[in-house]
Protein backbone atom coordinates (compact mmCIF):
# COMPACT_ATOMS: atom_id res chain seq x y z
CA UNK A 1 0.00 0.00 0.00
CA UNK A 2 1.75 3.67 -0.91
CA UNK A 3 1.56 6.42 0.72
CA UNK A 4 1.07 10.11 -0.35
CA UNK A 5 3.87 13.08 -1.27
CA UNK A 6 3.04 15.02 1.99
CA UNK A 7 1.25 17.50 3.45
CA UNK A 8 -0.13 20.02 1.46
CA UNK A 9 1.61 23.36 1.86
CA UNK A 10 3.25 22.19 5.32
CA UNK A 11 6.78 20.63 4.78
CA UNK A 12 6.86 21.06 8.83
CA UNK A 13 4.24 17.74 9.14
CA UNK A 14 5.84 16.10 6.00
CA UNK A 15 9.16 16.15 7.77
CA UNK A 16 8.15 14.52 10.92
CA UNK A 17 5.73 12.14 9.59
CA UNK A 18 7.04 10.78 6.70
CA UNK A 19 10.63 8.73 6.55
CA UNK A 20 12.81 7.42 3.77
CA UNK A 21 14.14 3.65 4.68
CA UNK A 22 16.75 1.38 3.21
CA UNK A 23 17.45 -1.40 5.79
CA UNK A 24 17.44 -5.20 5.33
CA UNK A 25 13.68 -5.37 6.65
CA UNK A 26 12.38 -1.90 5.15
CA UNK A 27 13.10 -0.35 1.98
CA UNK A 28 10.94 3.25 0.55
CA UNK A 29 9.38 6.05 1.88
CA UNK A 30 6.89 4.99 5.07
CA UNK A 31 4.34 7.22 7.02
CA UNK A 32 4.96 7.37 10.95
CA UNK A 33 1.33 6.30 11.42
CA UNK A 34 1.64 6.88 15.16
CA UNK A 35 1.09 2.95 16.49
CA UNK A 36 3.68 1.35 18.31
CA UNK A 37 4.30 -1.73 17.00
CA UNK A 38 7.13 -5.03 17.31
CA UNK A 39 8.21 -7.75 15.56
CA UNK A 40 7.14 -11.28 16.74
CA UNK A 41 9.06 -14.42 16.63
CA UNK A 42 7.26 -15.15 13.45
CA UNK A 43 8.00 -12.08 11.62
CA UNK A 44 4.72 -10.57 11.77
CA UNK A 45 4.25 -6.94 13.21
CA UNK A 46 2.32 -7.05 16.85
CA UNK A 47 0.57 -3.64 17.32
CA UNK A 48 1.17 -2.73 20.76
CA UNK A 49 -0.77 0.60 20.85
CA UNK A 50 -0.62 4.16 20.00
CA UNK A 51 2.16 6.45 20.49
CA UNK A 52 0.47 9.59 21.04
CA UNK A 53 -1.57 7.51 23.76
CA UNK A 54 1.25 8.18 26.36
CA UNK A 55 0.64 10.77 29.55
CA UNK A 56 3.23 12.22 32.60
CA UNK A 57 1.03 11.29 35.14
CA UNK A 58 3.63 12.68 38.51
CA UNK A 59 6.30 11.81 36.76
CA UNK A 60 5.60 8.50 35.61
CA UNK A 61 4.97 8.04 31.66
CA UNK A 62 2.03 5.95 30.90
CA UNK A 63 0.62 3.75 28.23
CA UNK A 64 -2.72 4.39 28.41
CA UNK A 65 -3.29 1.35 26.63
CA UNK A 66 -1.32 -0.65 28.80
CA UNK A 67 -3.65 0.75 31.80
CA UNK A 68 -7.20 -0.36 29.27
CA UNK A 69 -5.38 -3.60 28.76
CA UNK A 70 -5.03 -4.29 32.51
CA UNK A 71 -8.56 -2.88 33.37
CA UNK A 72 -10.14 -5.34 30.79
CA UNK A 73 -8.26 -8.02 31.62
CA UNK A 74 -10.63 -7.79 35.04
CA UNK A 75 -13.64 -10.74 34.44
CA UNK A 76 -16.43 -8.44 35.60
CA UNK A 77 -15.71 -6.06 32.89
CA UNK A 78 -16.92 -6.05 29.19
CA UNK A 79 -15.98 -2.80 28.41
CA UNK A 80 -13.35 0.05 29.22
CA UNK A 81 -12.08 3.68 27.98
CA UNK A 82 -9.22 4.99 29.63
CA UNK A 83 -8.24 8.73 28.82
CA UNK A 84 -6.00 11.59 30.13
CA UNK A 85 -7.15 14.71 31.37
CA UNK A 86 -5.56 17.88 32.97
CA UNK A 87 -7.46 19.77 35.88
CA UNK A 88 -7.87 23.38 36.45
CA UNK A 89 -4.06 23.42 37.95
CA UNK A 90 -2.74 21.65 34.51
CA UNK A 91 -1.76 18.44 36.40
CA UNK A 92 -2.25 15.20 34.32
CA UNK A 93 -4.23 12.25 35.43
CA UNK A 94 -6.69 9.00 34.02
CA UNK A 95 -10.01 8.55 34.10
CA UNK A 96 -11.65 5.33 33.13
CA UNK A 97 -15.10 4.59 31.69
CA UNK A 98 -16.16 1.06 32.01
CA UNK A 99 -19.35 -1.17 31.30
CA UNK A 100 -19.76 -4.29 33.73
CA UNK A 101 -20.71 -7.54 32.64
CA UNK A 102 -24.07 -8.44 33.58
CA UNK A 103 -26.03 -7.31 36.32
CA UNK A 104 -23.14 -7.62 38.66
CA UNK A 105 -23.64 -5.03 41.87
CA UNK A 106 -20.09 -3.78 41.09
CA UNK A 107 -18.70 -0.47 43.16
CA UNK A 108 -15.79 1.86 42.05
CA UNK A 109 -14.10 0.44 45.01
CA UNK A 110 -14.07 -3.18 43.62
CA UNK A 111 -12.69 -1.99 41.24
CA UNK A 112 -9.57 0.29 42.24
CA UNK A 113 -8.82 -2.75 44.70
CA UNK A 114 -8.63 -5.00 41.17
CA UNK A 115 -6.60 -2.91 39.55
CA UNK A 116 -4.20 -2.20 42.68
CA UNK A 117 -3.34 -5.87 42.96
CA UNK A 118 -2.22 -6.01 39.08
CA UNK A 119 -0.67 -2.78 38.75
CA UNK A 120 1.26 -0.13 40.42
CA UNK A 121 -0.75 2.36 42.59
CA UNK A 122 0.85 5.63 39.97
CA UNK A 123 -0.97 3.80 37.38
CA UNK A 124 -4.49 3.31 38.48
CA UNK A 125 -6.94 5.62 37.26
CA UNK A 126 -8.16 8.49 39.17
CA UNK A 127 -11.59 8.46 38.40
CA UNK A 128 -14.09 5.55 38.20
CA UNK A 129 -16.78 5.92 36.16
CA UNK A 130 -19.40 2.72 36.00
CA UNK A 131 -21.89 2.98 32.43
CA UNK A 132 -24.38 1.53 30.90
CA UNK A 133 -22.52 2.26 27.25
CA UNK A 134 -19.96 3.78 26.03
CA UNK A 135 -20.43 6.31 23.74
CA UNK A 136 -19.48 6.06 19.70
CA UNK A 137 -18.94 8.73 17.07
CA UNK A 138 -21.22 8.21 13.83
CA UNK A 139 -18.60 6.40 12.30
CA UNK A 140 -19.29 3.33 14.99
CA UNK A 141 -15.75 4.68 16.55
CA UNK A 142 -14.95 5.80 20.32
CA UNK A 143 -16.15 9.13 21.12
CA UNK A 144 -13.28 10.19 23.29
CA UNK A 145 -14.16 13.37 23.45
CA UNK A 146 -17.79 12.86 24.56
CA UNK A 147 -16.07 11.26 27.24
CA UNK A 148 -13.63 14.02 28.30
CA UNK A 149 -16.66 16.40 28.54
CA UNK A 150 -18.74 13.38 30.94
CA UNK A 151 -15.83 13.15 33.28
CA UNK A 152 -15.82 17.33 33.74
CA UNK A 153 -19.52 16.64 34.31
CA UNK A 154 -19.19 13.83 37.23
CA UNK A 155 -17.68 16.58 39.46
CA UNK A 156 -20.57 18.76 39.96
CA UNK A 157 -24.15 16.84 41.38
CA UNK A 158 -25.72 16.84 44.90
CA UNK A 159 -23.32 17.32 47.83
CA UNK A 160 -23.39 14.99 50.47
CA UNK A 161 -22.27 17.30 53.34
CA UNK A 162 -20.24 16.59 57.06
CA UNK A 163 -21.81 14.80 59.78
CA UNK A 164 -19.42 15.07 62.70
CA UNK A 165 -16.00 16.69 63.90
CA UNK A 166 -14.06 14.03 61.34
CA UNK A 167 -15.82 14.82 58.75
CA UNK A 168 -15.85 18.49 59.25
CA UNK A 169 -11.99 18.47 59.78
CA UNK A 170 -11.53 16.03 56.40
CA UNK A 171 -13.74 18.55 54.71
CA UNK A 172 -11.37 21.40 55.48
CA UNK A 173 -8.00 18.76 54.87
CA UNK A 174 -9.29 17.55 51.53
CA UNK A 175 -9.99 20.92 50.59
CA UNK A 176 -6.27 21.92 50.95
CA UNK A 177 -4.84 19.11 49.23
CA UNK A 178 -7.20 18.94 46.41
CA UNK A 179 -7.01 22.94 45.96
CA UNK A 180 -10.90 22.90 45.97
CA UNK A 181 -13.40 25.05 48.14
CA UNK A 182 -14.61 23.12 51.53
CA UNK A 183 -18.00 23.92 49.52
CA UNK A 184 -17.38 22.05 46.86
CA UNK A 185 -16.18 18.61 48.66
CA UNK A 186 -18.76 16.17 48.76
CA UNK A 187 -18.44 13.28 51.63
CA UNK A 188 -19.36 10.80 49.40
CA UNK A 189 -17.18 11.18 47.01
CA UNK A 190 -13.74 9.42 45.92
CA UNK A 191 -10.56 11.13 46.77
CA UNK A 192 -9.46 10.39 43.41
CA UNK A 193 -13.01 11.31 41.23
CA UNK A 194 -12.24 14.58 42.96
CA UNK A 195 -8.99 15.39 40.97
CA UNK A 196 -6.62 13.91 44.10
CA UNK A 197 -4.00 11.30 42.66
CA UNK A 198 -1.51 8.91 45.04
CA UNK A 199 1.02 11.90 46.35
CA UNK A 200 -1.98 14.13 46.79
CA UNK A 201 -3.25 10.96 49.27
CA UNK A 202 0.43 10.71 50.76
CA UNK A 203 0.30 14.49 51.70
CA UNK A 204 -3.40 14.45 53.13
CA UNK A 205 -2.39 11.06 55.16
CA UNK A 206 0.61 13.03 56.83
CA UNK A 207 -1.80 15.61 58.03
CA UNK A 208 -4.64 13.14 59.46
CA UNK A 209 -1.89 11.25 61.59
CA UNK A 210 -0.45 14.58 63.07
CA UNK A 211 -3.97 15.59 63.70
CA UNK A 212 -5.34 12.04 64.52
CA UNK A 213 -2.33 9.83 66.05
CA UNK A 214 -3.04 7.18 64.08
CA UNK A 215 -1.19 5.51 60.84
CA UNK A 216 -3.66 4.85 57.78
CA UNK A 217 -1.16 3.34 54.70
CA UNK A 218 -2.18 4.01 51.16
CA UNK A 219 -3.77 0.54 50.72
CA UNK A 220 -6.13 1.62 53.85
CA UNK A 221 -6.53 5.05 51.78
CA UNK A 222 -8.11 3.50 48.61
CA UNK A 223 -9.57 0.96 50.53
CA UNK A 224 -12.06 3.79 52.28
CA UNK A 225 -11.46 6.88 49.49
CA UNK A 226 -14.50 8.67 50.86
CA UNK A 227 -14.67 10.89 53.38
CA UNK A 228 -17.74 9.18 55.53
CA UNK A 229 -15.74 5.86 54.98
CA UNK A 230 -11.94 7.76 56.29
CA UNK A 231 -13.78 9.34 59.28
CA UNK A 232 -15.66 5.57 60.13
CA UNK A 233 -11.74 4.18 59.74
CA UNK A 234 -10.65 7.19 61.93
CA UNK A 235 -13.20 7.02 64.93
CA UNK A 236 -13.48 3.03 65.20
CA UNK A 237 -9.48 3.04 65.92
CA UNK A 238 -8.71 3.83 69.35
CA UNK A 239 -6.71 6.74 69.95
CA UNK A 240 -3.98 6.77 72.49
CA UNK A 241 -4.72 8.20 75.92
CA UNK A 242 -1.60 10.46 76.74
CA UNK A 243 0.71 12.87 74.83
CA UNK A 244 3.77 11.40 74.20
CA UNK A 245 6.78 14.21 75.40
CA UNK A 246 9.88 15.04 74.13
CA UNK A 247 11.80 12.81 76.16
CA UNK A 248 9.50 9.29 74.49
CA UNK A 249 10.41 10.74 71.18
CA UNK A 250 14.38 10.26 72.33
CA UNK A 251 13.30 7.18 73.24
CA UNK A 252 12.02 6.55 70.26
CA UNK A 253 15.08 7.47 68.18
CA UNK A 254 17.48 5.09 70.52
CA UNK A 255 15.00 2.42 69.93
CA UNK A 256 14.84 2.69 66.16
CA UNK A 257 16.26 -0.38 64.61
CA UNK A 258 19.57 -0.57 62.12
CA UNK A 259 19.30 -0.06 58.65
CA UNK A 260 18.53 -3.32 56.68
CA UNK A 261 21.04 -4.69 54.55
CA UNK A 262 19.60 -3.38 51.14
CA UNK A 263 19.78 -0.15 52.85
CA UNK A 264 15.83 1.23 52.61
CA UNK A 265 14.16 3.06 54.66
CA UNK A 266 10.67 5.15 55.59
CA UNK A 267 10.90 8.58 54.65
CA UNK A 268 10.60 11.84 57.05
CA UNK A 269 7.98 14.43 56.55
CA UNK A 270 10.26 16.52 54.70
CA UNK A 271 11.34 14.29 52.82
CA UNK A 272 8.16 13.36 51.88
CA UNK A 273 6.69 17.14 51.05
CA UNK A 274 10.06 17.26 48.59
CA UNK A 275 9.53 13.92 47.11
CA UNK A 276 6.04 14.85 46.54
CA UNK A 277 7.04 18.48 45.12
CA UNK A 278 9.51 16.40 42.86
CA UNK A 279 7.55 13.90 41.54
CA UNK A 280 5.06 17.10 40.03
CA UNK A 281 7.66 19.03 38.83
CA UNK A 282 10.85 17.10 38.12
CA UNK A 283 12.31 19.18 35.94
CA UNK A 284 12.38 21.97 38.76
CA UNK A 285 15.41 23.39 39.94
CA UNK A 286 14.03 25.30 42.52
CA UNK A 287 15.49 22.98 45.33
CA UNK A 288 19.09 23.15 43.80
CA UNK A 289 21.06 24.46 46.97
CA UNK A 290 25.01 26.18 46.26
CA UNK A 291 27.63 25.70 48.74
CA UNK A 292 31.25 27.26 48.01
CA UNK A 293 34.16 26.12 50.37
CA UNK A 294 37.32 28.56 50.08
CA UNK A 295 40.23 26.86 49.38
CA UNK A 296 43.43 28.04 50.73
CA UNK A 297 46.08 29.15 47.90
CA UNK A 298 48.17 25.97 47.99
CA UNK A 299 45.75 23.47 47.40
CA UNK A 300 45.14 23.82 43.75
CA UNK A 301 48.72 24.74 42.94
CA UNK A 302 50.01 21.33 44.48
CA UNK A 303 48.47 17.85 42.87
CA UNK A 304 49.36 16.75 45.88
CA UNK A 305 47.17 18.60 48.06
CA UNK A 306 44.16 18.32 45.50
CA UNK A 307 44.44 15.16 46.62
CA UNK A 308 43.38 16.23 49.52
CA UNK A 309 40.90 17.91 48.81
CA UNK A 310 39.31 14.84 47.02
CA UNK A 311 40.04 12.62 50.07
CA UNK A 312 38.26 15.41 52.44
CA UNK A 313 35.23 14.94 50.56
CA UNK A 314 35.66 11.29 50.20
CA UNK A 315 35.43 11.30 53.65
CA UNK A 316 32.69 12.83 53.89
CA UNK A 317 30.32 11.13 51.44
CA UNK A 318 31.87 7.39 53.56
CA UNK A 319 30.72 9.61 56.96
CA UNK A 320 27.00 10.63 56.04
CA UNK A 321 24.92 8.03 54.66
CA UNK A 322 22.42 10.92 53.79
CA UNK A 323 25.14 11.96 51.36
CA UNK A 324 24.56 8.13 49.18
CA UNK A 325 20.40 9.11 49.59
CA UNK A 326 18.30 8.03 46.39
CA UNK A 327 14.01 7.77 46.72
CA UNK A 328 12.52 5.88 44.71
CA UNK A 329 9.14 4.19 44.91
CA UNK A 330 7.76 0.64 45.70
CA UNK A 331 5.43 -1.19 43.72
CA UNK A 332 2.67 -0.11 45.62
CA UNK A 333 3.47 3.26 44.88
CA UNK A 334 4.80 4.54 48.32
CA UNK A 335 8.34 6.05 47.87
CA UNK A 336 11.23 4.91 50.14
CA UNK A 337 14.57 6.18 50.53
CA UNK A 338 17.68 3.54 49.30
CA UNK A 339 20.99 4.28 50.54
CA UNK A 340 24.11 3.41 48.51
CA UNK A 341 26.64 1.14 49.43
CA UNK A 342 29.34 3.59 48.46
CA UNK A 343 29.93 6.66 46.24
CA UNK A 344 33.03 7.35 44.86
CA UNK A 345 34.03 11.44 44.50
CA UNK A 346 34.89 11.06 40.84
CA UNK A 347 31.04 10.02 40.34
CA UNK A 348 30.23 14.02 41.58
CA UNK A 349 32.79 16.11 40.12
CA UNK A 350 33.03 17.75 37.41
CA UNK A 351 35.80 17.30 34.93
CA UNK A 352 36.21 21.17 33.76
CA UNK A 353 34.36 24.07 34.20
CA UNK A 354 32.76 23.76 30.76
CA UNK A 355 31.34 20.56 32.43
CA UNK A 356 30.40 22.08 35.60
CA UNK A 357 28.56 24.09 33.75
CA UNK A 358 26.98 21.97 31.83
CA UNK A 359 25.73 20.10 34.94
CA UNK A 360 24.83 23.10 37.12
CA UNK A 361 21.81 23.77 34.12
CA UNK A 362 20.80 19.77 34.96
CA UNK A 363 17.75 19.19 37.60
CA UNK A 364 18.92 15.83 39.61
CA UNK A 365 17.22 12.89 39.20
CA UNK A 366 15.97 11.58 42.79
CA UNK A 367 15.49 7.85 41.46
CA UNK A 368 19.48 7.44 40.61
CA UNK A 369 21.44 10.16 42.27
CA UNK A 370 24.13 10.74 43.15
CA UNK A 371 21.98 14.05 44.71
CA UNK A 372 25.02 16.06 45.32
CA UNK A 373 28.20 17.74 43.12
CA UNK A 374 31.13 19.78 42.54
CA UNK A 375 34.03 21.58 41.30
CA UNK A 376 37.13 22.89 42.46
CA UNK A 377 37.65 26.17 41.03
CA UNK A 378 41.10 27.51 40.32
CA UNK A 379 42.49 30.52 41.04
CA UNK A 380 41.62 33.07 38.73
CA UNK A 381 39.27 35.99 38.01
CA UNK A 382 37.85 34.55 41.57
CA UNK A 383 40.05 32.55 44.30
CA UNK A 384 39.76 28.89 44.48
CA UNK A 385 37.06 27.18 46.06
CA UNK A 386 35.06 24.02 46.01
CA UNK A 387 31.72 24.45 44.17
CA UNK A 388 29.01 22.27 45.57
CA UNK A 389 25.84 21.71 44.14
CA UNK A 390 23.21 19.85 46.87
CA UNK A 391 19.65 18.62 46.24
CA UNK A 392 17.36 20.36 49.35
CA UNK A 393 15.74 17.00 50.05
CA UNK A 394 18.88 16.27 51.64
CA UNK A 395 20.19 19.27 53.35
CA UNK A 396 18.60 22.27 54.86
CA UNK A 397 20.93 25.74 55.66
CA UNK A 398 22.27 23.80 59.46
CA UNK A 399 23.30 20.67 57.83
CA UNK A 400 25.37 22.61 55.20
CA UNK A 401 27.00 24.43 58.03
CA UNK A 402 28.62 21.29 59.39
CA UNK A 403 29.44 19.84 56.11
CA UNK A 404 31.45 22.97 55.29
CA UNK A 405 33.05 22.74 58.79
CA UNK A 406 33.94 18.84 59.15
CA UNK A 407 35.33 19.58 55.46
CA UNK A 408 37.59 22.20 56.81
CA UNK A 409 38.66 20.09 59.64
CA UNK A 410 39.80 17.26 56.83
CA UNK A 411 41.85 19.49 55.23
CA UNK A 412 43.93 20.31 58.26
CA UNK A 413 43.80 16.39 59.38
CA UNK A 414 41.36 17.03 62.28
CA UNK A 415 40.17 14.46 63.68
CA UNK A 416 35.71 14.27 64.18
CA UNK A 417 33.93 12.89 66.59
CA UNK A 418 32.07 9.61 65.22
CA UNK A 419 28.12 10.33 63.58
CA UNK A 420 26.15 9.86 66.09
CA UNK A 421 22.78 8.83 64.31
CA UNK A 422 21.94 8.46 60.84
CA UNK A 423 19.28 10.43 59.32
CA UNK A 424 17.43 7.35 58.09
CA UNK A 425 17.19 6.44 61.89
CA UNK A 426 15.47 9.73 62.57
CA UNK A 427 13.07 9.59 59.87
CA UNK A 428 12.00 6.08 61.22
CA UNK A 429 11.56 6.99 64.46
CA UNK A 430 9.56 10.22 63.65
CA UNK A 431 7.28 7.17 61.56
CA UNK A 432 6.64 5.80 65.02
CA UNK A 433 6.40 8.90 66.55
CA UNK A 434 3.33 9.22 63.92
CA UNK A 435 1.12 6.22 65.90
CA UNK A 436 1.07 9.13 69.17
CA UNK A 437 -0.28 12.91 69.13
CA UNK A 438 2.98 14.00 69.84
CA UNK A 439 2.30 16.81 67.83
CA UNK A 440 -0.31 18.45 70.07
Amino acid sequence: MGVGKGYFNRPDLTEQAFINLNTAWLSGRYYRSGDLCCWDTQGELEILGRRDRQLKVNGFRIELDAVEKHVLDLPMVSEAAVIGIEDKQGHAHLGVFIVVTGESRITEQNIRQALLSRMPAYMVPSQIILVSELPLTRTGKLDRQALKQRMGQTASGQLARPRGETQEWLVACWGRHLELEADAVSVDKSFFALGGHSLRAVRALAEIQQKFGQIISLQEFFQNDTIAMLANLIDSRDTPDKSVTTEDFLSLLEAAPPLPPDGRGPLSAQEERLYAQYRLYPDSRVYLVPLKIPLPDKILADAAETGVVKSALQTLLDRHDILRTRYRINSEGIPYAEILPSLSVDQILAEDQSHWLQMQAQPFDLEEGPLLRGYMQEMGTEPACLQLQIHHILMDKPSLEILQYEFEQLLVHAPLAPVALSYRCYATAQMNARQHPIWA
